[in-house]
Parts: structure tokens; C-alpha cells; sequence
């Protein structure tokens, strides 16, 4: 089957910008903080959301206008959810202690 010169012009990867699903880089950016600042938690919750989403943008279904934020959110989520395991490390390791030296 050969092709008109009419459908070589037709780019098959662009969609309308309506059709896309919309951004949350706003909630993943807000998840990212909250999650530095409070709850490491929210900051896992940020870094899944966050991975989701900038996968959505790569394959050209979610609004790419707040990938920015997404981002910045997705990598506050990566620092919060590291530190929530090593605060979680630390106490585990204070408890062991404690016991260790109470048990004497």
C-alpha cells in the first residue's frame, strides 16, 4: 500500500494537548516538601507519585507543563524517603542498644 503525500506530512506522535491527562507537579512538589519538613511518608508517597507522573510525561500522556515541579517533588521525595529509612535504621539500632545494655 503506498502513501499519499498527504499523510507524510502527518506527525503520528502529536496528540492534543486535551486529551492529555492533567500534571499534579504542584501535589508531588507540596508531597516532596512536606515530606522533607514532616513525614517521611509523604515523601515516598512523592516519590512514587512523582515517578508515575514523569513517566506519563515521557510517553506523551500527561501534561508535560509541570514537569519542573514534578521533578523537584520527585527528587525532595528520593532525599525525604532516604532519610525516613535511616531515621527508621537509627532508632532500630538505639532499641537493639538499649536492650542489649539493659539485658547486663
Amino acid at each position: 500500500m503506498s502513501r499519499t503525500s498527504d499523510e507524510d506530512d502527518v506527525d503520528d506522535r502529536w496528540t492534543d494537548p486535551r486529551d492529555l491527562k492533567p500534571h499534579r507537579g504542584l501535589m508531588v512538589l507540596l508531597l516532596g516538601i512536606f515530606g522533607l519538613k514532616t513525614c517521611g511518608i509523604l515523601g515516598i508517597v512523592a516519590f512514587i507519585l512523582g515517578g508515575n507522573d514523569l513517566r506519563e510525561m515521557d510517553a506523551g500522556r500527561m501534561d508535560p507543563s509541570g514537569r519542573s515541579m514534578t521533578q523537584i517533588g520527585y527528587y525532595f521525595g528520593i532525599v525525604s524517603a532516604i532519610l525516613a529509612v535511616l531515621g527508621i535504621a537509627f532508632a532500630l539500632l538505639y532499641i537493639v542498644v538499649i536492650m542489649a545494655t539493659g539485658l547486663k
